[in-house]
């Protein structure tokens, strides 16, 4: 299985998109929000982060579900995306989960799917 991340314009824009590549990172111990997973990109992750859009404002990841369970991530999730620090990196805090109804993510999200490879 793979767990695709699909990235909205806003998380896009926070991220931004130099490197083309993203690296994920699972925190020692959960904070109050929830987040347990951490991202950044541009530095030396071994993931592609590729536009999913013609217009280039929506990004996207895919990675194994080994690399994704060891990050932390879930999947058929949505996040939220929130700036830890100034250390360049991103703190993913669970917002909802991906059912029939379509719910959006106010400013910077991350929508996790799985697909069977």
């Amino acid at each position: 299985m793979r767990y695709v991340l699909h990235f909205n314009p806003e998380a896009t824009t926070l991220l931004g998109t130099s490197g083309g590549l993203i690296e994920f990172s699972k925190l020692r111990s959960p904070l109050k929000n929830g987040t347990t997973t951490k991202v950044r990109v541009g530095v030396a992750g071994s993931h592609a982060f590729t536009p999913r859009d013609s217009y280039r404002t929506r990004y996207g990841a895919a990675v194994s579900e080994t690399v994704a369970k060891e990050a932390g991530l879930k999947g058929r999730k949505r996040y939220k995306l929130e700036k830890s620090g100034n250390s360049g990196w991103f703190n993913l805090v669970p917002d909802s989960n991906i059912g029939k109804k379509t719910k959006r993510i106010e400013g910077a999200g991350v929508s996790v799917s799985i697909i069977e490879r």
